[in-house]
């Protein structure tokens, strides 16, 4: 079994939407974390924490890939892409990127390397995108035949581009169009318990993980399911690949299109598990669809480590914030959470019009020399998220500062 306790674990992609959470389960495992990015300093917290090193890194550029593995016992390599653009296409990123990170790997000595793909990567697919995953992964056998494949089935999580998008279409639409007859079989996993189960990963040896959540849906099904979370009844009819095709082909000419050839290419195929290892033989049991939708509806764990956006909440408008030692929160700074406070529209811009509350079930007490505190609730209900500007607390040495589209995050005054 590799021996990597509290070792330096680089993470590549870790400012995007599966690397974000690997990071930080990494940092709960006791790891230090190397978060390698184009964008690092979207991977920057206003609170210092030294087991975090954000740096600049790009699969395409050996020398800066090479720096950032330096020193490292552990590499995950989370980089994806879903459309092509200039040099970036799916051959560059999934299969010569992905051989050039376990290159480097292997030369820089690194115990463990864990490459993420995906369930139903084919090298011998008509698609490109399916089939660069498929040679990804044996690109990444061949310069380090030691690593692990980790295949998740289709995520979500709050700021997932699939439920999200979903939740909107089927409260606004009346009828809602399928991909094909809607009887495409898929297996969703909880984004939080893919990266779970990548920390744990680093502590065994298996080759290959495929990881499925709890239940199998078909397409229909699945939208039935959400659509009746959503407090929805809409007509759902099937619309034929080739036009969804069509569609995606025109939507791809988009800044940040909604819909991308290579999603629909996925719905094509079942993606459901197989006889590979999975979530249990990590043990962990991988949380339903129904569970989220049920709690992650404005609900959120505010983090010390990882800023939160109103973006990434399934319902902004009628967001709760919770803070409390769950969240990596100390003692001291919990205290700094005021028993009661009520701020209204005069403490915003005159543009936002919010009611807040921050209040605490009961003050913090001391038992055994050790401080004992309840989570703070912070409920905000703006009448339209982007009219939220910034807002702050009355504590005296922190503030919880929220933008619409960029942060949310108990910081010190400077």
């Amino acid at each position: 079994m590799p021996s990597l306790r509290n070792g330096l674990i680089c993470v590549l992609g870790g400012t995007g939407f599966l690397g974000r959470r690997i990071v930080r389960r990494l940092r709960d495992h006791g790891h230090a974390v190397r978060i390698a990015s184009r964008h690092p300093e979207r991977a920057r917290s206003p609170i210092a924490d030294e087991r975090l090193q954000p740096v600049r890194a790009d699969i395409a550029d050996e020398g800066s890939l090479a720096a950032a593995l330096a020193g490292t016992q552990g590499v995950v390599n989370a980089v994806s892409l879903y459309l092509e653009r200039g040099n970036a296409t799916f051959r560059s990123v999934h299969v010569s990127g992905a051989a050039r990170v376990a290159r480097e790997a292997h030369r820089a000595g690194v115990e463990r390397l864990i490459h993420v793909s995906g369930i139903g990567a084919d090298p011998g697919s008509n698609s490109p995108y399916i089939r660069s995953r498929g040679e990804g992964e044996l690109a990444v056998k061949s310069a380090f035949p030691d690593a692990a494949i980790v295949r998740p089935a289709v995520m979500f999580g709050p700021d997932d581009a699939f439920l999200n998008t979903s939740l909107t279409l089927l409260r606004r639409l009346p009828a809602f169009p399928m991909f094909g007859n809607g009887r495409t079989k898929l297996q969703p996993a909880d984004g939080e318990d893919v990266a779970e189960a990548i920390a744990r990963a680093f502590g065994e040896r298996r080759p290959l993980y495929e990881l499925g959540g709890p239940q199998i849906y078909a397409y229909e099904d699945l939208l039935r399911t959400i659509a009746q979370k959503a407090g929805s009844k809409p007509v759902l009819f099937p619309l034929p690949f080739s036009l969804w095709q069509a569609l995606a082909r025109v939507a791809e000419l988009l800044p940040n299109p909604p819909l991308t050839r290579s999603q629909v290419e996925l719905m094509r195929i079942d993606t459901i598990a197989g006889s590979e290892p999975g979530f249990e033989a990590l043990g962990i049991s991988p949380r339903p669809l129904e569970d989220v939708l049920d709690q992650n509806h404005g609900v959120v764990m505010l983090s010390r480590s990882a800023p939160l956006r109103l973006a990434d909440v399934v319902e902004p408008q009628n967001l709760t914030l919770l803070i409390g030692p769950e969240g990596g929160w100390s003692a001291r700074e919990l205290a700094l959470v005021p028993q009661k406070a009520t701020l209204g529209p005069r403490n915003l811009r005159a543009d936002t019009a919010a009611l807040v509350a921050l209040s605490r079930s009961s003050p913090t007490s001391t038992r055994g020399g050790s401080a004992e505190t309840d989570t703070s609730v912070l409920a905000v209900r703006p009448r339209k998220p982007s009219w939220v500007r910034a807002l702050t607390t009355t504590t005296p040495e922190a503030s919880l500062a929220m933008a619409s589209r960029n942060s949310c995050e108990l910081m010190p005054r400077g």
